[in-house]
């Protein structure tokens, strides 16, 4: 198995599909009762607002519209989620892939979050911004790793164009995704190729896509701020 995926990186994508519509056929056809947080999202995403409560609210817009698209259904709810959960283990392989130059070791951080409850078990029983969060701090970590990578043939603008809009996706999908871009931000500096990566005139333009993604909300949240 190794070999083969190893053979075409372009299969573990693939393969990891399947599991995950698996995953998605599993929930909608074993109950059609709703957890928390899918009973949260069910009800939250009859209302656009600009904020609803504690967390922020991307993943209630997105989910909205997955309700909108295919109806009101536990598949909409399931769908979703795996989407962002495919999309992180994916994220990582090819981070990890990128950084190292060694499929196997993509592999083996990809898979090898299947060992850890939290991801492999709990995001599936009953997660939904944590799960947007894993998305976008593996995107996050996917972009600084491709913008050290070509440092040395000139950083290409779409790079800090798609890091302010990581961060801003992040930070409407998880208050606490602050912290992800700090530690991120603090060990790419610490290593010469990613600072260098980093630390240029562009990230200006990284951080004023990020200020006006989260600025409607920043308005909300000075307006509500008890309830946020």
């Amino acid at each position: 198995m190794v070999k083969w995926l190893c053979g075409n990186p372009s299969r573990l994508p693939l393969l990891l599909a399947i599991y995950f519509i698996a995953h998605v056929l599993v929930r909608t056809f074993v109950s059609g009762t709703l957890d928390y947080d899918e009973s949260e999202q069910a009800f939250l995403s009859q209302f656009f607002q600009l904020g609803y409560n504690s967390q922020p609210p991307l993943y209630t817009w997105l989910q909205r519209g997955t309700f909108e698209t295919i109806g009101y259904s536990v598949v909409s709810l399931a769908l979703l989620k795996n989407i962002f959960i495919w999309l992180t283990y994916v994220l990582v392989f090819e981070a990890i892939r990128q950084a190292t130059g060694k499929v196997q070791l993509g592999l083996v951080a990809s898979l090898g979050m299947l060992l850890i409850p939290q991801v492999s078990w709990e995001s599936h029983r009953d997660l939904s911004h944590t799960v947007a969060a894993m998305f976008a701090t593996s995107l996050l970590i996917y972009c600084v790793v491709m913008m050290a990578k070509s440092v040395s043939v000139g950083v290409a603008t779409r790079w800090y164009v798609l890091l302010g809009f990581t961060v801003g996706i992040g930070a409407l999908f998880k208050y606490n995704f602050a912290l992800v871009v700090l530690g991120i931000l603090i060990s790419a500096v610490s290593v010469t190729r990613y600072r260098k990566a980093v630390l240029d005139w562009r990230l200006l333009l990284s951080i004023s896509i990020t200020l006006v993604m989260v600025m409607p909300h920043l308005v909300w949240m000075t307006e509500n701020f008890g309830l946020a």
